[in-house]
């Protein structure tokens, strides 16, 4: 019988052989909360403060404005949420139509929040076409 194939990326992937290696230690014996005042927390907080300095490092910003998160989903709610509080009124978002829920979920809460919500549609391909991208930008702007 053949291996199944995975082909569910959308939700999760492999973890790279070398992200493993850095993070097997904080698995099995650093596993100290980093928001705790003990050495194991501070060990913790110690490895989070060097993770944010090489990641900034790779996309040309600061530390400070890297925001770690438990995961995708958290990423983008934190994401649309906090545009949504830092915008401090209801604004106009365009998302496409093969969101994940991840996305389109906070998408609907906004919606629901008085904030105008623009799905751009998908070809076959599953491909966003950048007439249907400046349209929308185009319908927001007469709205606002």
């Amino acid at each position: 019988m053949n291996p199944p194939v995975y082909h569910d990326y959308n939700a999760t992937t492999p973890v790279a052989p070398e992200v493993a290696d850095v993070i097997i230690p904080f698995l099995r014996g650093h596993f100290g909360n980093p928001g705790s005042a003990h050495v194991f927390g501070q060990r913790s907080k110690l490895a989070v403060a060097q993770a944010r300095v090489q990641v900034a490092a790779l996309v040309n910003a600061k530390a400070e404005e890297i925001v770690c998160t438990g995961s995708a989903i958290e990423a983008n709610k934190l994401a649309l949420f906090g545009v949504a509080r830092a915008l401090g009124r209801p604004g106009h978002l365009i998302i496409s139509a093969v969101e994940h829920p991840a996305v389109a979920a906070p998408a609907k809460r906004l919606e629901e929040a008085s904030w105008a919500v623009t799905v751009v549609p998908v070809d076959g391909h599953g491909r966003v076409s950048l007439e249907a991208v400046r349209a929308a930008f185009d319908h927001a702007r007469l709205k606002a």
